[in-house]
């Protein structure tokens, strides 16, 4: 995004009946794996038929910033990045869903541990020693 980098995860709290646009969760949820070029196409198909304009604009930025940080090109990935203000993100979340919206930046690493397949769970058992012990350090 504009203002910094972040790894995003799945961690979600929700008030599920302040959610009006709850038939956006599951479309949404399916296509996350951006990774999968096709996941994105389809994403981005499906924000364009939406009622928020900038969605495409905060969308495509995300996804030419991520491409050309994966390529190596920095000023391209800044460029991009400078698409997609965090508060303006934000709002743009709380109108698709129709509801309040806010990324939560957490100093912790492994606020949630997002274990989706087997090369997860294999990845979170070689390094969960590793992970509890470095944790450990952080508190006083």
């Amino acid at each position: 995004m504009k203002e910094k980098n972040y790894r995003i995860n799945n961690l979600h709290m929700v008030r599920p009946m302040k959610v009006i646009q709850r038939r956006h969760i599951n479309t949404l949820y399916a296509f996350r794996y951006q990774k999968n070029i096709i996941n994105a196409i389809l994403l981005g198909i499906y924000i364009m038929g939406k009622e928020q304009p900038k969605s495409i604009r905060f969308f495509s930025g995300l996804q030419f910033a991520m491409i050309f940080s994966r390529l190596g090109f920095p000023k391209l990935t800044r460029f991009f990045s400078n698409w997609t203000p965090k508060k303006e993100l934000e709002k743009a979340i709380s109108g698709l869903m129709n509801t309040r919206f806010c990324g939560l930046e957490v100093p912790f690493p492994g606020a949630a541990l997002d274990i989706d397949n087997d090369k997860d769970f294999r990845t979170m058992s070689t390094m969960f020693d590793q992970w509890r012990d470095y944790l450990a350090q952080l508190t006083p």
